[in-house]
Formats: structure tokens, sequence, C-alpha cells
């Protein structure tokens, strides 16, 4: 079985694509500072979110009543963020398949008539 060259040339470019998007998401996740805010803004920003951290009994803060449980049912968005990058991927690359294993299979005959 002989993969064309397009095919094959689309196949290395749907992985790559999904290679970035893999790698992507946590580079970004693991930077401390948002890009584009300067070392003052962040500071400003955490002392914010301390204080209202602080105010609103969250994070840290937060008094856990006696009787409650501590772990949370809550939905996980990125767990689901990750699931659908995943999704994504596997759809693009079984479409990649599909049409790469349909692409020039068939040799059109022509009709003689007699």
């Amino acid at each position: 079985m002989t993969i064309s060259r397009t095919t094959f040339r689309v196949g290395v470019f749907i992985g790559t694509i999904a290679v970035a998007i893999a790698l992507a998401a946590p580079i970004q996740a693991s930077s401390p500072k948002p890009i584009g805010m300067s070392k003052a803004e962040h500071r400003a920003l955490m002392l914010r979110s301390e204080a209202l951290n602080r105010k609103y009994h969250l994070g840290s803060w937060a008094v856990a009543p006696a009787s409650a449980s501590t772990s949370t049912a809550g939905f996980s968005w990125s767990a689901f963020g990750i699931g659908a990058t995943a999704m994504l991927a596997g759809v693009l690359l079984a479409g990649g398949v599909i049409v790469g294993g349909r692409h020039g299979r068939r040799v059109p005959r022509t009709r003689v008539s007699s």
C-alpha cells in the first residue's frame, strides 16, 4: 500500500498542528504572569485577588463547616478543555486517514462500446 505525496503532506501538516496545540496549552498555563502585563500590574492584580479572597472567605481564607466534606464534585473545565482538544485532534486525524485511504484507490476505466 503506497501513500501519495499529497496525502503524506496533509498527514504531516495535521500531525504538526495537533502537536503544536497539545504543547501550547501547558506552556501558556505555566507562565506566572499573563503576556503583555507588566510586573507592577501583575503584583497589583495578585494583591487585589488576595484581598478579595480574604473578604469573601475564598481559597486559603475559606472556613469549612464541620459537617461539610472536603471533596467537591464540581465540573472541571480544564479536564473538559483537554478532552475537547484530544477529541478534535482525533477527529482530524481520522478524517485525514479516511480521505487519504480513499484517494487514488480506484482508477476510472473508459467504456468501449462494441
